[in-house]
C-alpha cells in the first residue's frame, strides 16, 4: 500500500485544482477533476493457454486474488486522499481501472486511456493533446508491461509501474514516460550475486522462464558474473511441461548444488513440486523475487525436503526521479530511468528450525590451499587442479591464484610454500678457525721464503746456490711470496679488488717459477749435453744472457693473457643463490678466465717435464728430474683436487678450499725445490764444496767416456 500511496502523490502532485468529488463510485470507476488509470490483473490468463486467436474475455479466466487486492490498495489510497486534508488538499482524484488479463489481447482499455474524446492523437500533434487520465498504474509485470508502454510513451503519459522488474524498461530513450517504484532485475541479480560471493557459492545452476522477466534475469546474471569467480555450467528453460527428471540428472552429473531460479510463480511452483515429488533435495535453491514470498509453496507438504530456499523479495522503495517527498517516513525520489535509486530487500529463508549447522558447498574444484595455484582443465574458469608452487616460487591468492610468484634473489622457498623466507648470507669471515688455518699456514710459508732467501743471500757464492739458480732462485722466492700474498684477499667479503687479487698474483707468478725450472732445466742439459754438439748454440745462449730473454718473453706473454682475460671478463663478486636453496654463497666468479690464464703455464710445465727427462742421468746435484716432476705432479694434483670438490661442494668454504690450494702449489714449489738444498746448506756443509761438486762431475764424464 505504501508504494501505491506514494505512486498515487506523485501522480497528484503533478496537478493541483479545486476538486470535483463525487460520491458515486463503482468498483471500477470512481469520477474526479483529475483520473488515474490502472491496470490490474483481476482475472489471469497465464496458466490458460489458448486454442486458436479470439478475443479477450476476462471473466472466463482464473480469478487472481493478488491482482484483486492491488486493485483494492489503489480505491483505498485514492479515498484516503480525498478525504485527507493533509494529502495532496484542493486535489480531487477520480481513476478508472481496466482488468489486464493477457498481455496482447485486451487493447481497448489502454487506448480508451490515451484517448480524448474517443480519439487518439496522430504523430505531431503531441504537445496539443490532452489524454483522458494524468497517468497510469500498472501493468503487473515485466511482459506485460513492455508491451503497452511503447503506447503510453507516445504522448509521455506517465506510466507506473509497481512489479515490473526488466532492465529493458531503463532505456529512457525507448521508454520516456515510464518510472517503477520497485527495483529492476539488475538490482535483484546484483542481490543474489552478492549472496552467492558472500557464501563462496561458484558452481551455479540457473533455470528461468520463457518470458521478458526471466530471460532478463538471465542476462543480467551473466553480466554480474563475467568477472567474478562464479561460473555457470548448466542454464536450461522451464516451459510448461519440462522433463524435470532429465532436468534433475543434469544438475546431480555436474554435482553442483547451489541452484537460481529465476522464474515467473506458475514455472516456479510447478519446479518446487517437482522436486518434492522427485525427491532431488539437499541443494539450495536461490529464489527471484517474484516467487520468494509465495506463501502456499512455502507451506506445501515436503518442502522442509528439498533442502534450504533463500528468496529475495523487494520491500520498499527509498528514492525515485524528480520528485521529493516524504511518505510513511519513507523518501519518494525517480532517479533519471525513472528507476528507485535505492531500494531495500528482504532476505526470505524457507527454514522451520531457521538455523542451519553448516553452510553447503557448491564447488567445481575446492580452493587451493596456500602454495598451490590453479592449472586450469576445462572450459570453466571454476574447475582447475591445484599444483604446488617449485622451489624459489610462492602462491599469493589474493594478488594471482594462478601464476606462482618468484623469490627475491635474497629470499628461498620450498615446494608448495605460500611465502619466501630471507636467505642466509655466507662467507669465510676473518675470525672463522678454517680462515684463522689458511692464514697461519700463508704467514708460515712467508716466513718460510724469506728465511730461505736469507739463507741463500748469506751463502750465494757457495756451490749448492750457484746450482739451484743463483740470482734466478731469488727471482723465483719473490714469485713466491707475491703468491703467497694473495691467499690472504680469499677471506672475507669479496669485493671487485679482492676477487682480482685472489687470481692474479697466482696466476702471474707461478708462470715466473715455472720459467725459472724450465730455463734452469735447459741450462744444465745445454751444458752437459749440447755445448759441445752445438757450441755455436751455447755461445749465443751466454752471450745474450738467454736465461733471463726466456723468463721475460714467458712473462710478458701471460701479463698480456691476463691484461686481455682481465679487461673482457674481469673477476666479480658473485651472489650464488643456486647452489643452496636457503643460502647465498658470497664467491667471486672468475668465468672462463681460470682455464685461459693457464695456458702459458701449461706451455712451461711441458718443457720442465722434457728437459727435466733429458737430464735424469746428470750429476745427482744437477739432476732435478725427480724433484721437478715431483713438485709439478704435486700441483697438478693440487688442482684436479680442486676441481673434484667444487663439482662436488658449493659451500662457504669452497673459497677456503681454493686458497689451501693455490698454498698447497706453493708449498710444492718451497719443499721439493728450495728445501732439499737448505737441508745440505745447513745440515750437510761438506757437500756444499767445489772439491764435490767436481768429483761428481768427475764420475759422470767417465761414464759418459765408457
Amino acid at each position: 500500500m505504501i508504494r501505491l500511496l506514494g505512486v498515487l502523490c506523485w501522480l497528484a502532485s503533478l496537478q493541483r485544482v479545486r476538486p470535483q468529488y463525487s460520491q458515486s463510485a463503482s468498483i471500477f470507476r470512481l469520477p474526479g477533476r483529475y483520473l488515474l488509470g490502472g491496470l490490474f490483473d483481476v482475472h489471469s490468463s497465464s496458466s490458460v493457454v489458448p486454442d486458436r486467436p479470439a478475443a479477450a474475455e476476462c471473466s472466463r479466466y482464473p480469478f487472481g486474488m493478488s491482482g484483486y487486492r492491488k486493485l483494492q490498495v489503489m480505491r483505498f489510497a485514492v479515498e484516503e486522499i480525498n478525504n485527507s486534508t493533509l494529502l495532496l488538499p484542493n486535489v480531487s482524484l477520480g481513476y478508472e481501472v481496466f482488468d489486464h488479463c493477457t498481455d496482447t489481447q485486451n487493447f481497448p482499455g489502454i487506448l480508451n486511456f490515451i484517448s480524448a474524446n474517443g480519439t487518439v492523437a496522430i504523430k505531431g500533434a503531441e504537445n496539443e493533446y490532452v489524454p483522458k487520465v494524468i497517468g497510469v498504474i500498472g501493468p503487473s509485470g515485466s511482459k506485460p508491461t513492455l508491451t503497452v508502454a511503447p503506447l503510453f510513451s507516445m504522448s509521455l503519459l506517465p506510466l507506473v509501474g509497481y512489479d515490473s522488474t526488466s532492465t529493458s524498461l531503463s532505456e529512457n530513450m525507448k521508454y520516456p514516460s515510464f518510472l517503477r517504484t520497485n527495483p529492476s532485475n539488475r538490482n535483484t541479480i546484483q542481490l543474489i550475486v552478492h549472496i552467492l560471493k558472500y557464501f563462496d557459492w561458484r558452481w551455479i545452476a540457473f533455470l528461468y522462464s520463457n518470458d521478458a522477466y526471466s530471460k532478463d534475469g538471465l542476462e543480467q546474471f551473466q553480466r554480474q558474473i563475467s568477472d567474478s569467480n562464479i561460473c555457470l555450467p548448466y542454464i536450461q528453460q522451464l516451459d510448461r511441461k519440462p522433463d524435470y527428471q532429465k532436468i534433475f540428472g543434469n544438475i546431480d552429473e555436474l554435482k553442483i548444488n547451489v541452484v537460481v531460479v529465476f522464474a515467473l510463480k506458475l514455472y516456479a511452483v510447478n519446479l518446487v513440486e517437482a522436486v518434492v515429488q522427485l525427491d532431488f533435495g539437499n541443494r539450495v535453491w536461490v529464489a527471484g523475487d517474484d516467487w520468494s514470498a509465495h506463501e502456499r509453496l512455502a507451506k506445501t507438504s515436503g518442502i522442509n525436503r528439498i533442502g534450504t530456499v533463500i528468496g529475495v523479495a523487494a520491500k520498499v522503495l527509498e528514492e525515485v526521479r524528480k520528485s521529493n517527498f516524504t511518505l510513511v517516513n519513507r523518501n519518494v525520489q525517480f532517479d533519471d530511468n525513472g528507476d528507485p535509486m535505492t531500494a531495500t530487500y528482504d532476505i526470505l529463508f524457507w527454514n522451520k528450525s531457521g538455523y542451519v549447522e553448516t553452510v553447503p558447498l557448491s564447488l567445481c574444484s575446492r580452493e587451493c590451499r596456500p602454495g598451490f595455484v590453479r592449472k586450469y582443465n576445462g572450459v570453466h574458469k571454476c574447475c582447475f587442479e591445484c599444483e604446488a608452487c617449485p622451489n624459489g616460487t610462492f602462491s599469493n591468492a589474493t594478488a594471482d591464484a594462478e601464476t606462482c610468484l618468484h623469490c627475491e634473489d635474497t629470499e628461498w622457498s620450498d615446494p608448495g610454500s605460500s611465502v619466501c623466507s630471507t636467505r642466509f648470507v655466507m662467507f669465510v669471515p676473518k675470525d672463522d678457525p678454517v680462515a684463522g688455518l689458511v692464514m697461519l699456514s700463508a704467514s708460515s710459508m712467508l716466513a718460510l721464503t724469506l728465511a730461505t732467501a736469507g739463507l741463500f743471500a748469506y751463502h750465494y757464492n757457495t756451490p749448492v746456490v750457484k746450482s739451484a739458480g743463483g740470482p734466478t732462485c731469488f727471482l723465483c722466492l719473490a714469485c713466491l711470496t707475491f703468491s703467497t700474498g694473495s691467499v690472504y684477499f680469499y677471506i672475507g667479503v669479496p669485493t671487485p679488488v679482492s676477487c682480482v687479487l685472489r687470481a692474479l698474483p697466482f696466476q702471474l707468478f707461478i708462470t715466473a717459477c715455472l720459467a725459472l725450472f724450465a730455463v734452469r732445466a735447459f741450462q744444465i742439459v745445454c751444458i752437459f749435453k749440447m755445448a759441445a754438439k752445438f757450441p755455436g748454440l751455447h755461445r749465443w745462449w751466454v752471450a745474450h744472457n738467454g736465461q733471463w730473454l726466456f723468463i721475460a718473453v714467458a712473462f710478458l706473454s701471460q701479463v698480456v693473457v691476463l691484461l686481455i682475460l682481465y679487461t673482457s671478463h674481469p673477476p666479480k663478486p658473485f651472489d650464488d643463490t643456486h647452489s643452496y636453496k636457503d643460502q647465498t654463497i658470497l664467491r667471486c666468479d672468475y668465468g672462463s678466465s681460470t682455464l685461459c690464464a693457464m695456458l702459458v703455464p701449461l706451455v712451461l710445465a711441458k718443457l720442465c717435464f722434457f728437459f727435466s727427462y733429458m737430464g735424469k742421468d746428470l750429476p745427482k746435484n744437477y739432476n732435478e728430474a725427480k724433484i721437478v716432476t715431483f713438485s709439478l705432479l704435486t700441483l697438478m694434483i693440487s688442482w684436479i683436487t680442486y676441481a673434484t670438490v667444487a663439482s662436488l661442494y658449493a659451500g662457504k668454504y669452497i673459497e677456503m678450499v681454493n686458497a689451501m690450494v693455490v698454498l698447497s702449489s706453493i708449498y710444492s714449489v718451497m719443499l721439493c725445490y728450495f728445501l732439499p738444498k737448505c737441508y745440505i746448506i745447513i745440515f750437510q756443509p761438506e757437500k756444499n764444496t767445489q772439491k764435490y761438486f767436481q768429483g761428481l762431475i768427475q764420475s759422470y764424464t767417465k761414464n759418459i767416456s765408457k
